[in-house]
């Protein structure tokens, strides 16, 4: 039963993040939404132009070079309404549209699971926590802060410990759900939830 609820939460999921990319592929089709589409653009292409010429060598250095560090930061820096848009739209999928549909996005719908409080009846904030923890919020939001207020150096720097943060909480969540024989997550521990079968 167990391994049955795993598998479904898996595919849900999958199911849940295509539904949520495709979406937000259109959004950003809506240029008003991000006024630096141009300027991220045309960096864009001065990234490919610059990678598109080194061959495995010269890309190891390439990466730990200013000009690198440049871009990145100004990619992240033209980037951020859309950020701000995706955080927005993971907020109110995973954590409004799902508490507002009784524990049940639309690949947990599909694969017939739901989201349950431990204790009680599910609360709008275990989804919320929830979604900022297995979504990794905190740390993105923290990263438009830095890019707002930093230097290119200090925003590189940061930004790889935030990267590393958010890839070793996501690994946990994975291992636990994977391991646990329960099947709960780090998000679900800490949120006092659990997915089950209906």
């Amino acid at each position: 039963m167990i391994k049955s609820v795993k598998s479904k939460r898996i595919w849900a999921f999958f199911i849940d993040y295509l539904l949520v990319s495709l979406f937000l592929t259109m959004v950003y089709q809506i240029r008003i939404l991000n006024p630096n589409y141009e300027k991220y653009n045309e960096t864009y292409e001065k990234y490919t132009e610059l990678i598109s010429d080194l061959d495995s060598n010269e890309y190891l250095s390439f990466i730990e070079s200013k000009d690198y560090k440049l871009i990145n930061y100004d990619l992240s820096k033209y980037s951020i309404s859309l950020v701000c848009i995706n955080l927005i739209v993971y907020i109110l999928y995973f954590g409004g549209f799902q508490f507002w549909n009784k524990g049940q996005t639309i690949g947990k719908k599909i694969m017939k699971i739901k989201l349950v409080s431990k204790k009680d009846n599910l609360k709008l904030w275990q989804c919320l926590l929830r979604t900022v923890i297995l979504y990794s919020i905190l740390f993105e939001v923290i990263k438009v802060i830095v890019i707002t207020f930093v230097s290119v150096n200090k925003f590189y720097f940061i930004n790889n410990i935030l990267s590393v943060a958010s890839s070793f909480l996501f690994y946990t969540i994975v291992l636990c759900i994977l391991f646990r024989k329960d099947g709960r997550g780090l998000h679900d521990i800490l949120c006092d939830t659990d997915v089950v079968l209906i």
